[in-house]
């Protein structure tokens, strides 16, 4: 008799994976906010925040919808589905890299930036690669092997770590040198994952689901896109418009403050993000509902476990981890600790609208809390950079979640309705 169900053995290598990978860049930025001035550190962090842009497209046309139609329509010929994924990655990949490096250079030839453009510029040659580590971890997922996605993030944690401490040494870290690195790391991860996977990453046979793979993806992707580029507003904007205030600084302020809350937020988003496929081969309202709520009540443990020592002992972290530094601001630790707490309804919401297939209902609820937050960022910028993008931040995310809430509802969610919108939503656009 099997004492443990097989999903609960994938589940924990989901979770050990992103946990891995989420502990890898949490702890170059905590390396990076100690080691940098914090001007130098706001370069980096602004020019992360532009390749996240680029993410956040190649997240909504390639690996999102891949989550979803990968254990959906395409789980009887998935190996020649995600040939066609692969091949996909490249073109957009290198396009968003090469539209990001020519922006930044333009940038730094016009004299606008200095160390803002450097940053961008790096990170825009170094986006193919860090993509397609991040894709061939969500391929694992999708074939049911995240085992495999565990050693890729133990690869990437071993190389990022080990490289960034090389660079200090050395006396060359920058935000240029470190976007070079995350490059590096992504690609030597990337290169073992696609050998474990042997999906055909430069080439292979001609397939006759190219078109409508593109079609399908475009299609998902255009709401997606939409919502991805309004989340990547409401989480990036006050990097961009603390520096009006503050200076490079005050984002370098804003980043380190947020990384105390970091780990709620990117281990509530993966996770959620990683149990897409499961959500999806849910054809019961009641059991989509049940999986709903036992995410929400473990993700809010979990995040309430975290989040009131962080709070409690903030003083002594900020001592620890920046050797003093930002201590000034420690007072701003507990509304982004609402806002790390808030993460945990926003990530499992969405997990179950996307596996729903409702992608436009998303994007609504991003809408409307974005419009928001650009109408109330000149009130808390008045405030002062850090301290009213620290609100600011907190209070879009609230939006978020009860939009949200708003949308299930109109899902269907809990009503007899429900199973027909999830067939609606997987195989309506064929």
């Amino acid at each position: 008799m099997r004492l443990i169900p097989p999903w609960a053995s994938w589940a924990s290598w989901l979770l050990l994976d992103q946990g891995l990978y989420s502990v890898s860049n949490l702890a170059l930025n905590l390396l990076l906010a100690r080691w940098m001035q914090p001007g130098e550190y706001g370069a980096f962090v602004v020019g992360f925040g532009v390749f996240l842009c680029l993410g956040t497209l190649h997240t909504a046309f390639l690996a999102e919808p891949m989550m979803v139609y990968g254990r959906g329509r395409y789980r009887h010929r998935l190996g020649r589905y995600l040939e066609t994924v692969a091949r996909l990655h490249w073109r957009l990949a290198g396009l968003g890299g090469a539209t990001i490096a020519a922006v930044a250079a333009v940038l730094m030839i016009t004299g606008v930036t200095g160390r803002v453009g450097s940053s961008v510029l790096a990170f825009g040659l170094a986006a193919p690669a860090v993509l397609f580590s991040w894709l061939t971890r969500r391929m694992c997922q999708v074939t049911m092997i995240p085992r495999e996605a565990v050693v890729g993030s133990a690869v990437y944690f071993t190389t990022v770590l080990a490289g960034a401490q090389v660079l200090q040494l050395r006396g060359w870290l920058s935000g240029v040198s470190v976007a070079g690195l995350m490059g590096i790391a992504s690609l030597v991860a990337g290169v073992w994952l696609a050998g474990r996977l042997r999906v055909p990453w430069f080439g292979g046979r001609t397939s006759i689901l190219d078109p409508k793979v593109a079609r399908r993806h475009a299609r998902y992707g255009r709401w997606a896109a939409g919502s991805g580029i309004l989340e990547w507003l409401l989480a990036n904007a006050y990097y961009f418009l603390a520096p009006l205030k503050g200076g490079l600084e005050a984002s370098g302020t804003l980043r380190a403050l947020v990384n105390l809350v970091a780990p709620v937020w990117l281990a509530n988003g993966a996770v959620a993000f990683g149990l897409v496929p499961r959500l999806s081969e849910v054809d019961r309202d009641r059991t989509l509902g049940r999986l709903l709520r036992n995410g929400l009540v473990g993700l809010g443990a979990a995040s309430l476990l975290y989040l009131v020592p962080v709070v409690w002992f903030r003083e002594q972290l900020v001592e620890w981890l920046y050797s003093g530094r930002y201590l000034g601001s420690i007072t701003l630790v507990w509304p982004l600790a609402v806002f790390g707490l808030v993460t945990a309804a926003v990530a499992m919401m969405l997990a179950a609208l996307r596996a729903l297939g409702r992608p436009q209902l998303v994007f609504r609820s991003y809408l409307v809390s974005a419009i928001l937050s650009i109408l109330l960022a000149p009130v808390w910028l008045t405030r002062g950079g850090v301290e009213g993008a620290v609100y600011g931040f907190a209070v879009a995310w609230v939006t978020v979640a009860v939009m949200l809430l708003v949308a299930l509802r109109r899902a269907g969610l809990g009503s007899r309705a429900s199973s027909q919108l999830i067939d609606a939503g997987r195989f309506g656009d064929a």
